[in-house]
């Protein structure tokens, strides 16, 4: 009896701790798009603006080519390619999306 009683216990700890950690990759889900007060960006804008801004300065007078600004975002973020471009293109004033 006191064996099986072990096995419940074991289980009980497992399942706290797997609990605290599906709730955290949930919350960080919630933050990426919750926009902050400082500026109104979101998580995904402020990394996407951070990598232009650095890819700007290795490239002064140059336009930063897209392909190589989604990889330095990637380095940072998971973001798909249709997410990434509809960001840049309502930062960049193309579109009117909200």
């Amino acid at each position: 009896m006191l064996c099986h009683l072990s096995n419940y216990k074991q289980l009980y700890l497992t399942t706290i701790q797997f609990i605290p950690t599906a709730a955290a990759a949930h919350m960080d889900s919630i933050k990426d798009l919750i926009p902050g007060v400082r500026d109104g960006l979101t998580r995904k804008e402020r990394v996407i603006l951070y990598c232009l801004q650095r890819a700007q300065k290795e490239f002064p007078g140059r336009n930063v080519p897209t392909i190589l600004l989604y990889g330095r975002v990637l380095e940072h973020m998971d973001m798909d390619e249709h997410e990434f471009q509809s960001i840049l293109s309502r930062m960049a004033g193309l579109t009117r999306d909200t």
